[in-house]
């Protein structure tokens, strides 16, 4: 069920305007337990308004079970008037229908029925149009008349219908809590005693009551707080991580009827003309691996990626002929083509649900459809499992070399699966840069820095995707701006040499660059150049609050080798260092060493040649609570051998 609070989420801009309706109101259904409110309610203002009542309530006992809406603002300004006057209910038309109950305005505490001072519109409306998705969401967009400061916009509303892809399986989430301060809110589910269902709290469920008791045939189940503001709603959070309290509603018991439920979802059909066309050039090739890498970029390259995800086809996939026949699909449609095609070739393959979200947590979330957002194929080459995104774009060319989706865990849907499959991948997923300084003093005409590049694995089909997309123009024009962050008049001397090796799945990338104006003022009469290892300091960082409360995400398993060498113009004098530390989330090594020899560097350590090396292994994608000091603690040091600058007295 879709739904839309207009305080906290903007209309979608992307809509289409249906022809104007006229408000028709409903009584308020029976099984529904009225709530009150505080109107004298002054404390807790946000931008304008005073949040008095969240009220859900949900009925799964009904043939069509129905989602009961109640909510209450106060505007104390302005702003509030124009966000709370404007109210927005978002539904799928294939199977939900939205019922009006009031819309009232309470004004110095008297009752204002607005129902025929309300302007109704209705949209169609894609809200995940930029992600090539169509879902077939609409919209009723309300617009309340002669709405003044003080005023209470309360209204209330149904939703009746669930997506008949779940047949009769529900899963639920309730979300109970926000960061911004909520004066009552009330939630309450009525299930079937005989059908399965339970009530559990995820999240923070630090405060509020859930109370439960039996009525006939039917479990009540009631959740209420007050004045509740959650502050964990942090920057750079794991995807997994849940900062608010919510009630999950759910009759699957385990994974095992997830995938009974998923099962039927995804029919081995061979059927069409284009369909054996596909699969006849595909046994005319001459070794199996061959043949495999061949469906994976049927399925990646010549289907194009776009969901029409409106109704049952929000989970349900389209028949492989009918993908080849329109030439798009979405990861539902695309993971069947491929799994299909792989079992005719002869390759045991499956289609499998996986989470972009919980990840590598996902075997901590409860059993249900909800906790999955994507589908993959899992299949099995020469006693090797493997587990390949058939949306991913630009990948390798061979089997072992190929980036396979890293997920955590996923569901495989097929008839034994009774629990979830860990996904035992050892992507390569490296940066290997090696850059060459020569520095000249200014009036000796300009300075030259040239950089070869070695992206491998991940990094590799990163590059591939954004060189494909982009034009050599483009790309050094980006690289130029890049560059100029750190020094003035810089710009490439030549184009870009580029290197793919799809086999082995590497990119090479020599970018050569003139520096017109390397030299900055430097301290006490001098200028001085500034040399950084930049890949490594864009890895590596910290969170901005030092008091940070949640975990805080850093991003995948990355290796990274940055090596510089500075050709100076003239000789210094340079302390070596070495640097080093190991903890959970990472590793970084650094040496800076003068590269020569003679009698001048016995006497003192000055040098014209300075050799950079780091070598970064990020091993964990988030830092928990009890790591973060010394997370940030090392960090911070880490950051100091990031930048070194080289000065020489002005005049040179």
């Amino acid at each position: 069920m879709k739904f839309v609070w207009s305080v906290w989420l903007l209309l979608a801009a992307s809509f289409s305007l249906f022809a104007g309706e006229s408000l028709v109101l409903t009584p308020t259904p029976e099984w529904v337990v009225k709530q009150t409110f505080d109107k004298e309610n002054r404390r807790d203002r946000v931008d304008g308004s005073i949040f008095l009542l969240v009220d859900k309530q949900y009925n799964f006992t009904l043939p069509k079970p129905m989602m009961y809406t109640h909510y209450a603002t106060k505007s104390v300004n302005s702003k509030g008037v124009e966000d709370n006057s404007q109210i927005s209910i978002s539904f799928d038309p294939h199977y939900e229908k939205v019922l009006f109950h009031h819309v009232d305005v309470w004004r110095d505490g008297q009752r204002i029925d607005k129902s025929r001072e309300v302007e109704l519109k209705r949209f169609k409306q894609e809200s995940d149009l930029e992600k090539l998705l169509y879902n077939g969401t609409e919209t009723y967009y309300l617009v309340l008349k002669n709405v003044q400061v003080g005023d209470i916009i309360d209204y209330s509303f149904s939703i009746e219908g669930a997506n008949p892809v779940f047949g009769d399986k529900f899963d639920t989430w309730v979300r109970l809590g926000w960061s911004v301060p909520v004066a009552k809110v009330y939630a309450r589910s009525l299930v079937p005693v005989d059908k399965g269902f339970t009530i559990t709290r995820v999240g923070n469920s630090e405060f509020g009551s859930l109370t439960h008791r039996q009525v006939g045939a039917m479990e009540e189940y009631v959740f209420e707080d007050g004045r509740r503001a959650y502050d964990f709603d942090e920057k750079d959070q794991p995807s997994w991580f849940i900062p608010y309290p919510y009630i999950n509603v759910s009759n699957y018991d385990n994974w095992q009827e997830v995938a009974q439920w998923a099962l039927p979802l995804y029919p081995n059909s061979t059927s069409g003309r284009l369909f054996a066309k596909e699969l006849e050039q595909l046994k005319a090739l001459p070794s199996k691996e061959a043949q495999i890498m061949a469906a994976i970029k049927l399925s990646q390259q010549k289907i194009r990626y776009l969901g029409i995800e409106n109704g049952i086809g929000s989970h349900a996939p389209r028949l492989p002929e009918q993908i080849l026949e329109q030439g798009y699909g979405d990861c539902k449609d695309k993971s069947l083509l491929l799994a299909t095609l792989l079992n005719q070739l002869g390759v045991e393959a499956y289609p499998a649900l996986v989470s972009t979200v919980h990840r590598e947590k996902l075997n901590e979330q409860l059993p249900g459809h909800s906790a999955f957002d994507h589908v993959i194929v899992n299949f099995f080459h020469q006693g090797i499992e493997y587990w390949v995104d058939p949306t991913v774009t630009e990948q390798g060319d061979a089997l072992d070399s190929i980036v396979q989706s890293d997920l955590g865990y996923a569901l495989v849907i097929k008839p034994e699966s009774v629990w979830l499959s860990e996904m035992n991948v050892n992507n390569t997923n490296q940066i290997t840069s090696s850059v060459e300084y020569h520095f000249k003093h200014q009036k000796e005409g300009d300075s030259t820095m040239k950089i070869t590049t070695l992206y491998e694995g991940h990094q590799a089909e990163r590059m591939r995707r954004y060189l494909t997309a982009n034009s050599m123009d483009t790309v050094m024009g980006e690289y130029e701006d890049y560059y100029s962050r750190f020094y003035q008049g810089v710009y490439a001397a030549e184009e870009f040499e580029y290197q793919d090796d799809p086999q082995s799945n590497v990119v090479t990338m020599v970018e050569t660059y003139v520096l017109e104006n390397p030299w900055m003022e430097g301290d006490e009469n001098t200028v001085r150049v500034e040399v950084t290892a930049d890949i490594i300091n864009n890895s590596l960082y910290a969170p901005e609050a030092q008091n940070r409360k949640t975990p805080y995400y850093v991003g995948s398993p990355l290796m990274i080798e940055q090596n510089i060498v500075v050709n100076l113009p003239d000789r210094l004098k340079l302390e070596e260092e070495a640097f080093s530390v190991k903890n959970d989330t990472y590793s970084l090594d650094v040496s800076i060493k003068g590269d020569g020899e003679g009698l001048l560097q016995v006497l003192a350590p000055v040098y014209k040649k300075i050799n950079m090396n780091y070598r970064y292994q990020r091993k964990a994608s988030s830092v928990s609570v009890d790591e973060l000091p010394k997370y940030i603690k090392e960090t911070k040091q880490a950051n100091e051998f990031m930048t070194y600058y080289f000065s020489y007295a002005k005049g040179k």
